[in-house]
């Protein structure tokens, strides 16, 4: 690939249903399937609620998960947004994603997330990345927007 580095902006996603987790899964066939065998993933996430409390974990599983304190939803006033780097995208050594990332509930009280995914499932490069709704990788989204960078190589 041309690119060392990705970004990747999501701007106010909704999903369809209430009270998602958001998730990734990662591709090394162009997205006819994605990686989801539990144990492909290891997530490290601190989040900081508009309280002051932190709260610190780590998930492993069949997906990326990317949220510490609560599910998504999908009511007047939610949405979920941020951004992310996807670093060893293109040489299959435990490619992972981190970001800076945002929550906010009913009642405008945002959580900040900040986090970290691994992914140990291929050694092959990864070309496919799938923002999901964590129900069972069928979910989708209601409303928001996405954008895609890659950063050329130096």
């Amino acid at each position: 690939s041309a690119y060392d580095v990705y970004r990747l902006d999501l701007i106010h996603l909704v999903p369809t249903t209430d009270a998602n987790y958001p998730a990734v899964r990662f591709s090394t066939d162009g997205g006819s399937s994605w990686h989801s065998s539990a144990g492909n993933y290891l997530s490290q996430i601190i989040s900081i609620a508009q309280s002051g409390s932190i709260h610190g974990g780590t998930h492993t599983g069949a997906y990326g998960w990317f949220n510490g304190t609560a599910t998504q939803g999908n009511q007047t006033n939610e949405g979920w947004s941020g951004t992310f780097y996807f670093y060893g995208m293109n040489d299959g050594n435990s490619p992972y994603m981190s970001g800076v990332y945002n929550w906010c509930g009913t009642t405008r009280n945002p959580v900040l997330n900040i986090g970290n995914v691994y992914f140990y499932a291929s050694s092959s490069a990864v070309n496919g990345i799938s923002i999901i709704p964590d129900s069972g990788g069928t979910e989708t989204w209601v409303s928001g927007k996405a954008r895609f960078y890659g950063i050329k190589n130096s």
